[in-house]
């Protein structure tokens, strides 16, 4: 990640990438759980690292998140070196990711670091498809974590919610992000994933959601331009 990246333009990108990345798995929710579903909440929460510590450093217990969250965006099946860490398998990978943010989360309870740690670790789960243990992870975040980490795992309890046809929940959920959007969560995120989440049974509802954000600009339009082509006319 560029080092000369402003908070404002970390924001900006983490919308813009992650919006579609997200609309891609809520459409997909009713297949079996793949490694795509980690993949969405671990870019957010490793532009979320980001910004959170620039620019405010912890010492030791930053250090060792920049480190674990280095593991956790490594590639699996590239050719790695001293500079560009590689898995050889998605196993090797999360059995590593396990091992790093489980010391994290023990070595750090109740600390900001120990709950994205939490959170990273509910993303490993879900890519091996354990999706109660993930629920607890998340829900402990979200009830425990930072503003803007706990919305990221509110955020995520909404795709399990989703992913398991729980579509109350999921819709509660998304519609309490609207109402509260953080850094890592932005208003137009929650709605473009609760719109393509309920289309189907309530496309007058979903309608209402994406029809004002056609206007708007990048990923986000775009992202609501298939949302609402997909629509009955």
């Amino acid at each position: 990640m560029a080092g000369h990246l402003t908070r404002k333009e970390l924001k900006s990108d983490q919308v813009a990438v992650t919006v579609e990345q997200t609309v891609e798995f809520v459409q997909a929710h009713q297949q079996p759980i793949v490694r795509a579903a980690i993949a969405v909440v671990a870019l957010a929460v490793v532009i979320g690292g980001v910004v959170f510590y620039r620019g405010q450093q912890h010492g030791a217990r930053d250090a060792r998140l920049a480190e674990a969250m280095r593991i956790s965006g490594a590639p699996v099946g590239a050719a790695g070196s001293p500079d560009a860490l590689s898995f050889p398998t998605m196993d090797a990978k999360a059995a590593e990711e396990t091992r790093v943010f489980s010391k994290l989360q023990a070595d750090y309870p109740g600390t900001e670091e120990g709950y994205i740690s939490e959170y990273y670790l509910g993303g490993v789960l879900v890519s091996q498809a354990k999706l109660e243990e993930a629920r607890k992870k998340y829900q402990d975040v979200a009830d425990h974590g930072g503003k803007n980490t706990a919305s990221l795992a509110k955020y995520a309890l909404a795709q399990i919610a989703f992913q398991e046809n729980k579509s109350p929940e999921a819709e509660a959920l998304l519609k309490d992000l609207m109402d509260h959007p953080t850094d890592m969560v932005s208003a137009e995120q929650a709605a473009l994933t609760l719109a393509d989440g309920i289309k189907a049974k309530n496309p007058a509802e979903a309608r209402k959601l994406v029809e004002p954000l056609v206007k708007e600009t990048g990923e986000v339009a775009g992202s609501a331009s298939r949302i609402l082509s997909q629509l009955p006319k």
